[in-house]
C-alpha cells in the first residue's frame, strides 16, 4: 500500500509540475505586452576605394567626384604612408618640444600620393612612419589645391615600418 501511495504522490507532483509549466509558457505567448527591441544605428557604410582611383576620379571630373565622394565616409585598404606630420618622430611619443610645423591637433596628418589624411585624434598616427602600410576610414572633404583631403580618419597600421619600440 505504501508503494502505491508513493507512486501516486510522484505522479501527482509530476502532473502538477507539467500543468504549471505549460500554463506559464502558454500564458507568456498570449501576452499583449511585449517589449520591442531598440533599433541600433550602425552608421553609414563606407564607400570602398583606393588612392589611385580617388585621385583619378577627382582629376578627370571634380564635380562628379564631389557628388560621389564629398562628405561621405570612405575606406582605404593598404595605403602606403609617404609623408607623416606628427608629434611622434619615428612613430614614437617623446618629451622634446613640439616641432614648429605642428601647432595643434589639426596639423597632424599623413600623405599618400596626392591625398592628405587627417586623423580623428593625433594618437592614431602613433607608430605611423613613411613606408607604413595602413587601412584608413575617413570623411572626404573634396579637392583643395590638387590634393584630396580626408578628415576624421581612423587609422590602423597593417604592416611595414611602425616605429614602435617593443621593450
Amino acid at each position: 500500500m505504501k508503494h502505491l501511495i508513493k507512486q501516486f504522490t510522484k505522479r501527482w507532483f509530476l502532473s502538477i509540475f507539467i500543468i504549471i509549466t505549460f500554463t506559464i509558457i502558454l500564458g507568456g505567448c498570449n501576452s499583449k505586452n511585449s517589449v520591442v527591441p531598440e533599433s541600433m544605428n550602425i552608421g553609414e557604410i563606407p564607400i570602398e576605394t583606393n588612392v589611385k582611383q580617388l585621385i583619378d576620379e577627382y582629376m578627370s571630373n571634380e564635380k562628379t567626384a564631389d557628388i560621389k565622394y564629398k562628405g561621405k565616409k570612405l575606406v582605404f585598404y593598404g595605403v602606403v604612408a609617404e609623408h607623416v606630420e606628427s608629434y611622434f618622430p619615428h612613430g614614437q611619443y617623446h618629451e622634446d618640444p613640439m616641432p614648429s610645423n605642428i601647432k595643434g591637433p589639426e596639423d597632424y596628418e599623413f600623405m599618400a600620393n596626392s591625398i592628405i589624411f587627417k586623423p580623428r585624434d593625433p594618437i592614431y598616427l602613433y607608430g605611423v612612419v613613411p613606408g607604413s602600410i595602413v587601412d584608413v576610414v575617413g570623411i572626404c572633404q573634396g579637392l583643395s589645391d590638387d590634393t584630396v583631403i580626408i578628415t576624421d580618419s581612423w587609422i590602423k597600421i597593417v604592416s611595414g615600418e611602425t616605429g614602435i619600440v617593443d621593450y
